[in-house]
């Protein structure tokens, strides 16, 4: 009885070449989509992380009876916690929670805040009667009125949210633009309200 066997063909040069080709060209269209898809989850972990720093401060404030900020620098695109200590100074947490945090290479970030009555921080002595050009030292800040004292951050490129022990804390919008020019927004919109991440629908309103 005969056996028959069937021989495999393997792929020609040209048919490798041509398989190569595809390849590449799929790579090349979908490549720039995988890292604008990475930079927007990277975007979206900073925003959720900065609402976690925001609800952090707002129960340690109320707990602890203290004033907590989280600070912003914009030109270093850094953002970090301090509290108000016994000597009015403002000092960060020793735990995790105090380390200093950074947006993702690419993103802007951008701070438009209202600064609430300051109803209970220690005012601090003058450290140096010389009178000085440009905005005062943040250490020697806490005698300026909430907005005068916004505007002086602002122009050292640094601002901050506010939250105090009565629960109450400065609304506003925290802003973080991508290198596609795609904007996650965290807004808290009254003294009352958290901070959260805006939804697409709330940010078209």
């Amino acid at each position: 009885m005969k056996t028959s066997s069937k021989t495999s063909r393997g792929f020609t040069l040209v048919e490798l070449i041509l398989v190569m080709t595809i390849l590449v060209m799929v790579t090349a269209i979908v490549a720039p989509n995988l890292r604008g898809f990475g930079a927007g989850r990277r975007v979206a972990d900073a925003a959720r992380q900065i609402v976690g720093l925001t609800q952090y401060a707002q129960a340690m404030a109320a707990n602890d009876g203290r004033v907590y900020r989280l600070n912003f620098d914009t030109s270093r695109g850094e953002y970090w916690l301090t509290f108000q200590a016994d000597d009015g100074q403002y000092q960060s947490p020793t735990n995790d929670y105090g380390q200093h945090f950074t947006i993702p290479d690419g993103t802007r970030l951008s701070i438009n805040v209202t600064a609430q009555p300051l109803t209970n921080l220690l005012q601090t002595p003058a450290e140096d009667q010389t009178p000085q050009m440009g905005p005062p030292p943040v250490s020697t800040q806490n005698n300026l009125q909430p907005n005068q004292l916004m505007v002086a951050l602002h122009a050292q490129g640094t601002s901050y949210v506010e939250f105090q022990p009565t629960g109450r804390l400065d609304p506003g919008q925290i802003i973080l633009t991508d290198a596609n020019n795609h904007q996650t927004e965290i807004s808290s919109a009254s003294a009352t309200e958290g901070y959260h991440v805006l939804t697409a629908q709330e940010m078209t309103r």
